[in-house]
């Protein structure tokens, strides 16, 4: 009877040894990508409260929108910005085609001079 209870506490202790630290890796790599897009976001708020992003949204002009993620962002990321009109992709942007990529989609208004609403989507991959 003692050998049997000792064999299943072993047990237990085995399995929660091999799913614990799996579902921790999980979460931390869940946590990791949360962090990136975050800072992917902050970057395009900072862009957009100087009011260069506006004109670099309307201009296509995704490559200083890039830059400016880089500088700003986790540079160990990879980074295609690419932005719509509506649902139409007005950049002639090549997405990447991985599996694992991330997206950040941040939305700007029209104003009261030109009423042209974009969405910058950012793209990101390691």
């Amino acid at each position: 009877m003692l050998k049997t209870i000792e064999a299943f506490i072993a047990a237990v202790l085995v399995i929660t040894a091999i799913a614990f630290p799996t579902q921790v890796l999980r979460e931390s790599k869940a946590l990791g990508e949360l962090n990136v897009k975050k800072s992917v976001f902050n970057a395009l708020e900072i862009l957009d409260n100087t009011g260069k992003l506006r004109d670099y949204a309307l201009n296509n002009e995704t490559q200083e929108i890039e830059e400016w993620i880089k500088k700003n962002a986790n540079p160990f990321y990879n980074y295609r910005v690419v932005i719509y009109d509506y649902s139409t992709n007005l950049t002639n942007v090549n997405l990447p085609e991985r599996k694992n990529v991330l997206s950040v989609s941040y939305f700007l208004a029209g104003d009261y001079e030109n009423f042209a609403i974009r969405e910058v989507r950012v793209y990101l991959w390691k």
